[in-house]
């Protein structure tokens, strides 16, 4: 009995327990929300429901009946869905004994489209999507305008290359590819037919050569420049081509061996054509060409044995070797009055050399170009002709005495090479240019007279300007020759090996310096009344230790003393007003010298490490400075490469050079790598000329420590180009004049000494990494003229404090400030404009929004606290003050008259919404 009442009793608690709990009713879960399907990855995500197990998904496609998922994370892909429309709902799956399941989200509706088959890649930064392989397409492959949300622009290289299974490719009517890429479609033999798009800009090289069965009419759209080599090479079904003005060039064996194309008409866009573009269309009957059209190439159009006509627009400079080689039906060409050269059989196996039978020289409009009988022992040369093409008497083994009238103005290259019985020969007064090896090698060669001659055989007159490289190479009988007062520019070995004999160990060919003899030593003085020297005239002559110039000299050159490895000392004549390209390359014996007062231009490697290790150490020279005097218009690239020399002792490095360079008024432009790595510079002075500074110009100058950019008022310098300053590790200080707009990319990069940037009033663009690393800057002025700040312009520059951003500043890029852990950003923004990149402020720096600045935006006069006030300000270190130039800051006062701080950096938080509160500036002590 007494334990059937214990069991009652036990029952009775049971169930009272259990009515109470029953009785306790489960906290339902939120419904999930904003659900969104992210287009480029397929991506359906959710904002997470707090204490949610699951999530379930119900998903409905149009005609049948829901199916459903369950998700673990929020977020679920549904790139495995067919194509079609779909309704989507979420719900939130409460645990056991604890919540309740959500009820289902608002539903969405999502459009899964057809998969094209094809592989896509997403560039530009997931702005949009390249095609990288046909994937499992075939037959005719439609190239959609966009995928998943974003447009389709490219096609890669290789993407379609020699896929067998693809018979065409069509574009989307309103198709955003601009580029296809190399092989893109190479060797597709089976494609039939292709449309270009109209937005198209590249077409990368061999994109769809060997496209066999490719038919009908191509039309280039007009936003392509180029048309690379190869593009449509063996396309033998192509029936024509249409070029749309735009196309400026068309490229090597572009349409070679297309022999369905009759007709060819060229843009007036078009300028060149390069090397056998048309070569083997042997269908071709017509041909037009663009009114500015200035070279063909070589072989252009060789083997096109139909085209019978052809004019040659008067902008064309150069017909290529064998451009209308076999061209066997062409009997009438219009030259154009601008042709300066005729190439190597240019235009041999065309009618014109069965023309004119009772002639035996052959013409091409005023051009000569051949001889039908090569065994004549005289010329009967027209009285128009112009020109004598290249090569045109190449190996003649009957001339001996040719005299020129005076109509000619072009001796073309190898004109006469190797003519060997050649004794005399006369130019005339018209010639200008003598081409390269025009008589290499004419051994019997002895009187070469350049010019008319008068009743006593001396030069009457001439207009010779050029004597190019190797022109009268070999010419052992050659032992005196004239060359007239007209003469500029004699070319490398224009004479060596020639019958000129030397004087002192210099070699003169009438009043200049072609060259040098083998014995040569020393310090030579050149003879008074030379007027040049000879382009490489000495050239890797390592015996000459120095030169001394007379005062007749005018000409020096190009790589007259390239590698001249002792020469020590160099006296140039006043009035030299060139200095060319590579003069000086690599005289690493050289000392300073005083430029000529007159100079006007220094040349492309002109002074290319060019030190002497001995007179650069020598305690005399200390305080060595380069004056390049204002006369100077232009510096060229690598002008003065890395003339300096680096030393270890002693685990010090030790640099001796120039140690300041004095740039003069005159100078517009210096040149890339101009003065780079001239590790000894300490001070560079421009005069205010300089409208450039080409990228690495003082590249990693590791000693410059100071730069004085002249007049900051009255300047003419607009850009700091890439790389300029460069690891400019002793530069502490930078001042920029107000002329300048851009400071390019990594200008300034790791200067880790720079303490002070002062970018005056007219920069608009800081380029990427352009202060990256410098490390000592404290705080930095950004004009109100800036638009645009680059990726990490300015990170690493850990010990900046304040930097006011103005509102005038329309792009700035990720990362700009990251790892300035000591940065308080100031700006008179309310938010982030839509312009800037998300990543901005990477490092989560601390940002003061709504300020009032001063009418220059120079430095902060109020800042009112409202509910986006300070964003990250309990990010690590302290927020740092405001800066302006004079005064010191006294904290924040709440009226623009106090001078009390009632705000510290560090309360300045904790002001209420609504507060304004006014900068306290403090005047410094003038100095």
């Amino acid at each position: 009995m007494k334990t059937t009442r214990l069991l009652i009793v036990f029952s009775l608690i049971f169930l009272c327990l259990f009515g109470v709990c029953s009785c306790e009713k489960l906290p339902t879960l939120a419904a999930p929300e904003s659900l969104s399907v992210e287009q480029a990855t397929l991506t359906l995500s959710w904002d997470g429901v707090k204490d949610a197990r699951l999530y379930t998904l119900s998903v409905k496609k149009d005609g049948e009946e829901a199916k459903e998922f369950i998700a673990s994370k929020t977020s679920y892909s549904l790139v495995g869905l067919e194509e079609g429309s779909y309704a989507i709902k979420i719900r939130a799956n409460g645990k056991d004994g604890v919540s309740v399941d959500s009820p289902w989200s608002e539903q969405i509706t999502f459009i899964r489209d057809k998969e094209p088959g094809m592989v896509f890649t997403m560039i530009n930064d997931g702005a949009a999507y390249e095609i990288t392989s046909k994937g499992s397409a075939t037959g005719n492959i439609i190239i959609p305008d966009s995928y998943r949300g974003l447009p389709v622009v490219s096609i890669a290289d290789k993407a379609f290359f020699n896929k067998s299974d693809v018979t065409g490719i069509i574009f989307g009517e309103k198709t955003n590819v601009k580029s296809i890429g190399a092989y893109a479609f190479a060797n597709c033999s089976y494609i039939t037919s292709i449309a270009l798009p109209e937005n198209l800009e590249y077409l990368g090289s061999n994109a769809f050569a060997s496209c066999r069965l490719l038919a009908g009419e191509v039309v280039i759209p007009g936003g392509v420049k180029e048309i690379p080599a190869h593009a449509f090479a063996y396309c033998a079904q192509i029936s024509s081509v249409k070029f749309s003005e735009g196309v400026e060039s068309i490229g090597k064996m572009a349409f070679t061996d297309c022999t369905g194309i009759k007709s060819v008409k060229l843009p007036d866009s078009l300028k060149t054509i390069g090397d056998y573009a048309f070569a083997v269309c042997d269908n071709i009957e017509e041909l037009t060409f663009g009114k500015n059209l200035e070279a063909i190439g070589n072989y252009v159009f060789s083997g096109c044995p139909k085209i019978a006509k052809v004019t040659i627009p008067d902008k064309v400079k150069t017909i290529g070797e064998g451009a209308f080689f076999e061209c066997e039906a062409l009997a009438e060409i219009n030259l154009g009055v601008g042709v300066e050269v005729i190439d190597a059989g240019a235009f041999h196996s065309t009618k014109i050399w069965e023309q004119n039978p009772g002639e035996n020289e052959v013409y091409v409009g005023k051009w000569l170009i051949g001889m039908k009988d090569t065994s004549a022992l005289t010329l009967n040369i027209r009285p128009d002709t112009i020109g004598i093409a290249n090569f045109t008497f190449v190996n003649n083994k009957s001339l001996v005495d040719v005299r020129l009238p005076g109509s000619i103005r072009i001796i073309g290259e190898g004109a006469f090479a190797n003519s060997s019985e050649l004794i005399s020969f006369v130019l005339g007064s018209g010639v200008e240019v003598i081409g390269q090896q025009a008589f290499i090698s004419c051994k019997k060669l002895a009187n070469v007279f350049l010019g008319s001659l008068d009743s006593n055989n001396n030069i009457e007159f001439s207009s010779l300007k050029t004597i190019d490289s190797y022109a009268f190479q070999e010419c052992s009988n050659l032992t005196s020759i004239i060359i007239p007062s007209s003469v500029e520019i004699i070319g490398s070995y224009a004479f060596k090996d020639s019958g000129l004999s030397a004087e002192d160990g210099v070699i003169y060919a009438g009043n200049w310096v072609v060259g040098y003899a083998d014995d040569i030593s020393g310090e030579v003085t050149v003879k008074d009344g030379t007027v040049g020297i000879a382009n490489y005239a000495f050239y890797d002559c390592e015996s000459l230790g120095g030169i001394k110039l007379p005062s007749s000299v005018k000409t020096v050159g190009r790589a007259a003393f390239y590698d001249c490895s002792a020469l020590s000392s160099v006296q140039l004549p006043d009035m030299l007003e060139v200095i060319e390209d590579y003069t000086f390359y690599r005289c690493v014996s050289l000392k300073l010298f005083t430029l000529p007062p007159l100079l006007k231009s220094i040349g492309r490697s002109a002074f290319y490490k060019c030190a002497s290790s001995a007179s650069l150490k020598d305690s005399d020279t200390e305080g060595d400075t380069f004056i390049i005097p204002d006369s100077v218009e232009y510096i060229g690239d690598f002008a003065f490469y890395s003339c300096s020399i680096e030393e270890n002792i002693a685990g010090n490095m030790e640099y001796y050079g120039i140690d300041e360079i004095i740039v003069g008024a005159g100078v517009k432009s210096i040149g890339a790598n101009a003065f780079y790595s001239v590790s000894s510079l300490k001070k560079l002075t421009l005069r205010g000329g300089v409208e450039a500074i080409g990228e690495k110009a003082f590249y990693k100058c590791v000693s410059l420590a100071e730069i004085d950019f002249g007049d900051l008022e009255e300047n003419s310098l607009k850009t700091i180009g890439v790389k300029a300053f460069y690891k400019c590790e002793s530069l502490t200080r930078v001042k920029l004049p107000n002329s300048v707009t851009t400071v390019s990319d990594y200008a300034f990069y790791k200067c880790i000494t720079l303490g002070s940037a002062d970018l005056g009033n007219g920069v608009t663009s800081i380029g990427n990494f352009a202060f990256y690393g410098d490390w000592e800057i404290k705080n930095i002025y950004l004009p109100t003229s800036l638009k645009s700040v680059g990726r990490q312009a300015f990170r690493n520059c850990d010990k900046l404090e304040s930097v006011i951003l103005s509102s005038g500043i329309e792009v700035m890029n990720k990362h700009a400030f990251y790892g300035c852990d000591n940065l308080t950003i100031y700006t008179e923004l309310s938010s982030t404009p839509e312009g800037w990149e998300k990543h901005w402020n990477s490092s989560y720096r601390p940002v003061i929004w709504n300020c009032t600045l001063s009418e220059d935006k120079d430095y902060v006069i109020s800042f009112e606290m409202k509910d986006n006030g300070i964003t990250n300000k309990n990010e690590t270190n302290t927020l740092s003050a405001p800066v302006r130039e004079g005064y010191s800051f006294g904290g924040w006062g709440t009226n623009s008259s106090t001078e009390v701080a009632e705000f510290t950096m560090e309360t300045l938080p904790s002001a209420e919404v609504g507060r304004k509160v006014f900068a306290i500036w403090d005047e410094l002590a003038a100095e």
